[in-house]
């Protein structure tokens, strides 16, 4: 609808992309006719080995790429391993909350 001109427009060709968090125990039910349209991709949370692999991966690229010493990326294992391991503390505790139902501890929280 375009809001100037008080008129309907069309879309062409247009892909729209959405997700969403079904828990159950939430009361977010979602009818049939809308979820026809879409698809269902769903995978489980990562072990903390493919957490290790995915954040070291990240910072040996980060090392290399802004020209540290090489001696400087013998500081990756240890510090991945801490963050996995302050990221498994924090998700433990940080649970939710009946005001905040909404909001999830998330690995996406911890920014390299």
């Amino acid at each position: 609808f375009d809001f100037k001109e008080k008129s309907a427009c069309s879309l062409l060709d247009t892909n729209i992309v959405c997700s969403t968090n079904l828990k159950p125990g939430l009361n977010q039910d979602i009818s049939a006719k809308v979820l026809r349209h879409f698809h269902t991709i769903s995978y489980t949370y990562p072990i903390d080995e493919s957490l290790h692999k995915i954040f070291s991966t990240k910072l040996n690229i980060f090392f290399k790429t802004r020209s540290f010493q090489p001696e400087a990326s013998g500081i990756v294992g240890p510090l991945v391993q801490s963050t996995i391991f302050i990221h498994n503390q924090l998700k433990s505790s940080l649970l939710r909350l009946p005001n905040k139902p909404h909001y999830v501890f998330n690995v996406r929280d911890i920014n390299m």
